[in-house]
């Protein structure tokens, strides 16, 4: 995954800029209080450390700052002739240590930019990483909790059509049964679940199982409730007369999703 904004690991806004000016400052006052000490040796080295401490802290601007104020500092106070930005005068040891400051503070920032962007992008790396792993999380335990509360209420209306003395069933259209009562189960002596295939038409009696679709088809064309009535094989072999009630169900554009009924035992 690439970040675009690992550049961006740096504070913003002016502060980093104030304690570059105050972390020069710093450098330049203790070069100053070891200048008798130290007369031309190592003038950048308390710049140098500067400008580390910046660039890991602030970024790559405030420590290029550094570099720009210190490297015209260090020679006017700190190398030979003192006093004089000119480069008269000045020995090619001094010439080569000014330019080796700028090279190893221009080095030593962009290691430690590089250190500080791939950092930062590890951390961005990280919290997206967490980011989607909790997303994830959520969707399966939102996805669990659908399939629980889809189960339960599965349970509740199997529980609730058993108590009923009707035989309720739901058919998808163009397909087989979703649901067929164990109450139609219990007097065909058949499985529910072979019921749900194509076994309920041949428990009826032949000359009612072609009228019967054809209701059907019928009804998915006026989307009208029908009411119906034909013959019904038993466990025992007997045919029993079973009026029922046909209706459609539609979505929100109009289109047939399934047909349900219902039925029971004639009144003799």
């Amino acid at each position: 995954m690439l970040i675009k904004n690992a550049k961006r690991w740096a504070p913003a806004g002016g502060k980093g800029y104030a304690m570059a000016l105050l972390a020069f400052a710093i450098a330049f006052s203790l070069r100053y209080a070891l200048h008798n000490f130290l007369d031309p040796l190592l003038p950048y080295l308390t710049f140098f450390i500067a400008v580390m401490v910046i660039q890991y802290q602030y970024g790559l601007g405030p420590a290029l700052l550094v570099v720009l104020i210190s490297i015209p500092t260090g020679m006017y106070f700190f190398i030979p002739p003192y006093n004089t930005l000119s480069f008269a005068g000045t020995e090619v040891s001094d010439l080569l240590e000014i330019m080796n400051n700028a090279a190893t503070s221009g080095l030593g920032i962009m290691l430690v930019e590089s250190l500080q962007r791939s950092r930062y992008e590890a951390r961005l790396l990280a919290e997206v990483a967490r980011t989607r792993y909790e997303v994830l999380l959520r969707s399966e335990i939102e996805r669990q909790s659908a399939v629980a509360s889809a189960r339960l209420t599965r349970e509740h209306f199997r529980t609730f059509t058993s108590t009923v003395g009707e035989v309720l069933y739901m058919r998808r259209v163009g397909g087989g049964f979703e649901y067929v009562s164990d109450v139609l189960a219990e007097i065909s002596g058949t499985l529910a679940v072979d019921l749900m295939g194509g076994v309920w038409l041949s428990m009826m009696h032949p000359e009612d199982a072609a009228t019967i679709q054809e209701q059907i088809l019928q009804l998915q064309a006026d989307r009208q409730p029908a009411l119906s009535e034909f013959r019904w094989r038993t466990a025992s072999g007997e045919y029993v007369v079973f009026e029922g009630k046909l209706s459609v169900m539609e979505d929100d554009r109009g289109l047939v999703l399934r047909w349900t009924g219902s039925m029971q035992a004639a009144s003799s």
